[in-house]
């Protein structure tokens, strides 16, 4: 045959072979093809075999794609120097030949179902098509495990386990779903906790379970994708009805015999109630589908399944309390909670059944380098919401009333310290790629719950306590400006220049009705008049102070809004009252004066009520801070056990500052009751405000974190440098072999364990 192979690898004397792959390839012998397709050319020092001959329509495509590559690639003729391939790297001389020929052959491949056809000489990489997508991955059979316990072996292979992407893409409608909800449910008083763990547990639950199953049993495939998208519209109707949420306020209003706001309030949190609960049990009976889809194909293939149909028991067993729970009327206080109750009831079924997994030691073998990166992934979305929220409030404090307040840029970058020294304390030495206990990996997905929700307290405190003192720096300016200006407005004076300033400064900035500088013309215009008609000065007072009390009670709301401080029905109701006394001049001296008392104790109220809602969102900041530390040093120790003397000094040194820390929650008992009109507002208040007041409260757990993360990396710096046998961690890893010690993940450094 001639010597020249086309780039297809058929030979040109027309037989109709195709060149196999490399393993394909003979190790010895020289001969010749023949027409049959059997034989082998030589190429060079190499020898390939042609495989059987292929049908005709292959060979027709296989012919015109080669005629399309040989017009492209021109008409010169081919020289004898490209009939003998010369290898680029010179094969190693104890190799054989197979060894020798897949390493001088650096051609591409082009890949098919179950063989790899080499290109020719040409080098000419064709038009590639799009492959196409499994509508459902099988299981691997029970015969592939051989060697492997079976609920061990991975459900499906490796080229057939879903990406990434795809968890990544389901990850972004939960972060989308709880950026509404606490956009909606700030954490902003001890009375808020409820109704936002009522929801986060929700939320929580309806990913962690889904996340369950995605990093034991998800492939990549159509059948997947379409279910995922079906859960992803649960999420949307889930967080789409989080604005109304309030389990609380869901009995009918007509039983109540409220009308107004109150009525309006107990419907929409009914319907959220039940749109919720509708969509939770829609993902219910979409999860329970897909495990048994997976129960059914892995008893085709051999495969156990008794994990699998616990898991689907439980959650049809969760979805019949939901469905219950929604259907069930809410006309009493006993049906409220009956439903309440059945609806929590289906999560504690699952948790259940997840107790069954472990016990029974029906768990199925799950990479555990996946459950480390979901739910880190999420605890880094947990870390994020808190940056939003700082963001948030920084941006509407500099852009408002407090621009040249430096307390409030200091707090702010000690909020930033703590969110750092969060994410060293929980990433900063765990690595997820070691081989880990099932057991212990199902357990540490299960912390997860309340490290999470103590994360979103600790963040939404923190956040709280820069909102209060620059809200509070704020309202002293707008209250101080607002005062010295009317006083001298009733009184015919002239305006400061300080308070020109502050006026143009701060009181401009306000969303109010009229401007500022537009009301101090009509209270102006108004004195005037009483002057005209020669009233003494004390007639002459009682005209103005209310009319300027009631436009005090707007700039206070309208201060409290450029905060992002949440009004409540409360101080709203307190303003349409403040609005409803008559401000028209009297000369009943009794009248004017009960008027004017009622219009000074309702700007009180307006002062007061925001302030102390504000100072009440920080008092689980020392208890959380802790907590969190604690559920830190657990989370690592889960994981993985660790020994030796960088683990008690590292893991111990977060429980007993965590210990300390959730101690000093102690502070907060005491009243929780600031009495503004005194001069010392604090006055009987517990300890925990006094410190607030004095800003250290956040500088407390800022410089706790820091001591708590590098004391001990200093001590054991220390003793390296003294004894020689501490190491860092990098290097812990390394040398554990040769030392005999413990790694310590979480840890920063080791102690290696002397040998006698």
């Amino acid at each position: 045959m001639s010597d020249e192979v086309n780039a297809l690898g058929t030979p040109e004397d027309g037989s109709a072979g195709i060149l196999t792959s490399p393993e394909g390839i003979e190790s010895s012998g020289t001969g010749t093809g023949t027409g049959t397709g059997t034989g082998t050319a030589g190429l060079g020092a190499r020898r390939l075999s042609f495989a059987p001959e292929p049908s005709s329509s292959t060979s027709t495509e296989l012919r015109r794609t080669q005629t399309d590559r040989t017009d492209s690639a021109g008409s010169s003729p081919p020289t004898s120097s490209s009939t003998a391939a010369q290898p680029l790297i010179p094969p190693d001389p104890g190799q054989s030949d197979t060894a020798k020929a897949e390493q001088c052959d650096l051609r591409p491949s082009l890949a098919g179902s179950k063989r790899r056809f080499s290109y020719g000489l040409h080098h000419f990489s064709g038009p590639t098509k799009m492959g196409k997508t499994t509508f459902l991955h099988s299981p691997l059979h029970r015969d592939d495990c051989e060697g492997t316990r079976e609920m061990d072996a991975r459900w499906v292979s490796p080229e057939a386990e879903a990406t990434e992407w795809l968890s990544l893409f389901y990850d972004l409608v939960v972060v989308a779903v709880l950026t509404v909800f606490s956009s909606t449910h700030e954490l902003s008083s001890p009375s808020s906790i409820p109704v936002f763990l009522s929801y986060f547990v929700i939320l929580f639950w309806m990913w962690s379970s889904q996340t369950h199953y995605d990093i034991r049993y998800q492939s990549e495939d159509v059948y997947h994708r379409c279910l995922k998208i079906l859960q992803i519209a649960c999420l949307v109707y889930i967080g789409a009805a989080s604005g109304n949420w309030n389990p609380g306020d869901i009995q009918d209003p007509d039983t109540l015999g409220v009308t107004g706001g109150y009525a309006a309030d107990r419907v929409g949190a009914l319907h959220s109630f039940l749109t919720v609960t509708i969509a939770f049990a829609a993902s219910r009976a979409i999860l329970a589908f897909q495990y048994a889809v997976a129960a059914w194909m892995g008893h085709q293939v051999g495969r156990a399944t008794g994990g699998l149909l616990v898991e689907m028991t439980g959650l049809i067993l969760s979805m019949a309390l939901v469905i219950v729970a929604a259907a069930l009327p809410a006309t009493s206080s006993s049906l409220v909670g009956a439903k309440i109750g059945l609806f929590y009831s289906s999560l504690i079924v699952e948790i259940i059944a997840e107790w069954v997994l472990l016990h029974r030691k029906l768990h199925r073998l799950v990479p555990t380098a996946k459950v480390a990166e979901r739910y880190g992934a999420f605890t880094l979305i947990i870390l994020g919401e808190g940056f939003i929220s700082l963001i948030k409030a920084f941006s509407k404090a500099i852009s408002g009333l407090s621009t040249d307040n430096t307390e409030t840029y200091g707090q702010v970058v000690v909020a930033i310290i703590v969110i750092s020294m969060l994410f060293l304390f929980l990433f900063g030495r765990f690595s997820h790629s070691e081989a880990r206990s099932q057991r212990r990996a199902l357990l540490w997905e299960l912390i997860h719950f309340p490290l999470h929700f103590g994360l979103l307290l600790l963040l939404a405190a923190m956040v709280n306590y820069v909102v209060t003192l620059t809200y509070v720096h704020g309202m002293d300016i707008v209250v101080d400006t607002y005062n010295s200006t009317m006083d001298a407005t009733l009184n015919s004076q002239p305006i400061s220049s300080v308070d020109q300033y502050n006026i143009r400064q701060y009181l401009d900035k306000l969303d109010l009705v009229p401007g500022f500088d537009q009301a101090l013309d009509s209270v102006s215009g108004l004195v005037n008049v009483v002057n005209a008609g020669q009233s003494p000065p004390c007639q002459r007072q009682r005209f103005g102070p209310r009319l300027a009390w009631q436009y005090f009670g707007q700039v206070i709301v309208a201060t409290t809004e450029s905060y992002g401080v949440t009004i409540s029905t409360k101080m709203s109701d307190n303003l349409k009252h403040l609005y409803g006394i008559d401000a028209t001049y009297t000369t009943n001296t009794t009248e004017h004066d009960a008027s004017l008392e009622e219009a000074q104790g309702l700007v009180v109220e307006l002062v007061e009520e925001p302030v102390n809602e504000a100072m009440s969102g920080t008092l689980w900041l020392f208890p959380t801070a802790g907590g969190v530390l604690i559920l830190c040093a657990a989370r690592s120790m889960l994981w993985r056990p660790y020994h030796g003397l960088a683990h008690r000094m590292v893991h111990g040194t977060q429980y007993v500052g965590g210990l300390i820390l959730a101690l000093l929650g102690l502070l907060d008992i005491g009243s929780q009751t600031l009495h503004l009109p005194k001069e010392d507002s604090l006055q009987g208040t517990n300890p925990f405000y006094h410190l607030v007041a004095s800003s250290w409260a956040l500088g407390v757990v800022g410089i706790s974190y820091t001591l708590i993360y590098f004391v001990p990396i200093i001590v054991l710096w220390m003793l390296h440098n003294r004894r020689g046998d501490v190491l860092l961690d990098e290097e812990a890893h390394a040398q554990s072999q040769a030392k005999g010690g413990q790694r310590v993940g979480d840890g920063v450094v080791r102690v290696s364990e002397k040998r006698s």
